[in-house]
């Protein structure tokens, strides 16, 4: 049965630095944040601020060190951008995600997690290989589950070893001819796009619905705004956030209610790993299970959202 650390957090006298530049932000330098013409803006950024000393900061520095091995694991940045020490550059649904694996499990579960930046396709191929342990947010498919390891209970993966729930939309160019009415597809006027390896595809491709697979997201959004493309099945929360930061883009692109599908999203290991590190893996899914139910996961997941 995965346990937290006894003592999680280091003793005050022997702060890391960034600890203490934490707390001065918070408390002393004010004027940090008064430069900002968004002042709301600025109190959220505060109280996030907040939580995580509460809950949580990465103290190497302290000389506490996680128990097991490196576990690197993959994740998904398509666009190159995501900084894990900034969480402005992070997709808001992700930071959660991303200060489980890279704060929670090594801080509060010892556990060893290295996360490296990938392109998805790129991941998977090397999880495929065994060439890398794991990577996050890969929902449940045959043909992905006959080269990685989930979680498994019975005859599919184990809901409560989740890492979160995902939503796929249709997205069309506005002078498309495509309906969805959440049961049928009709007036579909060229190829819907996704992106390559996408669960998503081989769901529209069962049903009979041709997919065009493209490598790159921000890619798509941009030839769909352009009427290149006509209609495009993506993650909702990927492009929500782009669009919101392209407002030129999002006037060309509707969104179609309802969402096309949701999907529940897992951190797999290769088949490799596993075989090697059975108990970790187990040790690993478990710590996700724990730290989901606790009231610091809900606290800081509505945080990391504003």
């Amino acid at each position: 049965m995965v346990s937290k650390r006894s003592n999680p957090i280091p003793d005050l006298g022997n702060e890391s630095k960034l600890t203490i530049f934490l707390k001065s932000l918070i408390f002393k330098k004010w004027d940090v944040f008064t430069v900002k013409k968004n002042q709301t803006r600025a109190m959220k950024q505060i109280i996030l601020l907040s939580c995580l000393l509460l809950f949580g900061i990465p103290d190497y520095a302290s000389g506490w060190q996680p128990d097991s091995e490196p576990v690197v694991i993959l994740y998904n940045d398509s666009t190159g951008t995501i900084d894990l020490n900034d969480i402005e550059t992070q997709p808001r649904p992700n930071r959660i995600i991303y200060h489980m694996l890279n704060v929670v499990l090594p801080k509060e579960y010892g556990i060893n997690i290295k996360l490296k930046p990938i392109l998805w396709t790129r991941g998977l191929e090397l999880i495929k290989t065994g060439l890398a342990d794991g990577i996050a947010d890969a929902s449940y498919n045959d043909k992905r589950a006959a080269y990685a390891v989930y979680p498994m209970k019975g005859d599919g993966p184990d809901p409560s070893k989740i890492l979160r729930s995902i939503e796929y939309s249709l997205y069309k160019n506005k002078n498309s001819t495509i309906t969805w009415d959440g049961t049928r597809l009709d007036d579909i006027d060229g190829d819907i796009v996704s992106v390559r390896s996408f669960a998503i595809v081989s769901d529209l491709r069962k049903n009979g619905i041709t997919v065009q697979e493209e490598p790159n997201l921000t890619g798509i959004i941009r030839s769909l705004a352009i009427g290149k493309f006509k209609s495009a099945a993506l993650q909702n929360y990927m492009v929500d956030e782009f669009l919101a930061n392209n407002p030129a883009l999002k006037e060309n692109i509707i969104k179609v209610e309802p969402p096309l599908k949701r999907k529940e999203y897992y951190l797999i290991f290769s088949k490799k790993f596993y075989d090697e590190h059975k108990e970790l893996a187990k040790e690993i899914w478990d710590a996700i299970e724990d730290y989901r139910s606790t009231d610091e996961y809900r606290q800081m997941k509505k945080e990391f959202e504003k």
